[in-house]
């Protein structure tokens, strides 16, 4: 990673840093009413293999991505919080290098229903144009588009153990994405105070447009409490796809809440 991006990534984890501490919880939850929670993350992935149109091994150029993100959630009532989303990429294909601005996201979160241990909410949100990878792959690309997402979450202790479970459903539209639609799986499980395991699953595919893709990765991380902050240690990987590169890193994350 440049150091520029080493810069960058330090700010967020001030930033990041700046904010009190809270459980880590899963998105379908509502913040507390003017409480929130950040969350900066810095992922690389590389790949020298890819997926064809049938989901067949195929070779491709040696390429890799570093991402810088950043998650902001706030409670502005009992039932409504404010989203935010928003990463900086630097894309390497063979000899081609870009960097920018990945697709951002703001949006609002409704609790549609909710019990003692489980919560179901929905999310709508506009999603602005990218300037990175995105843009230098496809000029028609640069556009914004709209996200919309339901969520559902459980939480319940077995065995000794804390854990929560969140599936969440999305559809993004406009010519950034090419028309999406995505199935996103988390399971957390307490192994002992202040240490949880992350088990997560991303699915989707592209429906709009020239995109084909369509992927499921997987991610386990471990997320450590340090006093009044959390560290994220992870790894992602491509498990099936098509069209697309089969990629696997490192995930790093610091989670505050405020």
């Amino acid at each position: 990673m440049r150091p520029a991006w080493l810069a960058i990534m330090a700010r967020l984890a001030c930033l990041a840093a700046l904010a009190p501490g809270g459980s880590a919880r899963a998105g379908a939850w509502p913040e507390p009413v003017g409480g929130g929670q950040l969350i900066a993350k810095a992922e690389a992935d590389a790949a020298a293999v890819g997926l064809d149109a049938a989901g067949s091994d195929i070779p491709i150029p040696k390429q890799s991505t570093e991402r810088i993100s950043l998650y902001a959630d706030y409670g502005l009532t009992p039932v409504l919080s404010l989203q935010l989303v928003g990463n900086l990429e630097s894309d390497r294909q063979g000899r081609l290098r870009s960097e920018g601005l990945g697709v951002t996201g703001l949006g609002l979160r409704y609790v549609l229903a909710r019990g003692a241990d489980w919560v179901l909410t929905a999310y709508a949100g506009a999603t602005g144009p990218a300037s990175g990878t995105l843009a230098r792959l496809d000029p028609a690309r640069r556009g914004a588009g709209a996200e919309v997402r339901l969520l559902a979450g459980r939480s319940l202790r077995l065995a000794g153990h804390d854990l929560f479970g969140e599936i969440q459903v999305t559809r993004l539209s406009g010519v950034a994405h090419g028309g999406q639609s995505r199935l996103d799986a988390t399971l957390g499980v307490g192994v002992r105070p202040g240490l949880m395991v992350l088990n997560q699953l991303y699915a989707g595919r592209e429906e709009g447009g020239a995109g084909t893709a369509a992927w499921v990765k997987s991610e386990h991380s471990l997320v450590q409490s340090f006093g009044p902050w959390r560290a994220q240690v992870g790894w992602r990987r491509t498990l099936l796809g098509r069209d697309l590169p089969v990629a696997a890193g490192p995930v790093i994350g610091l989670w505050r809440r405020f």
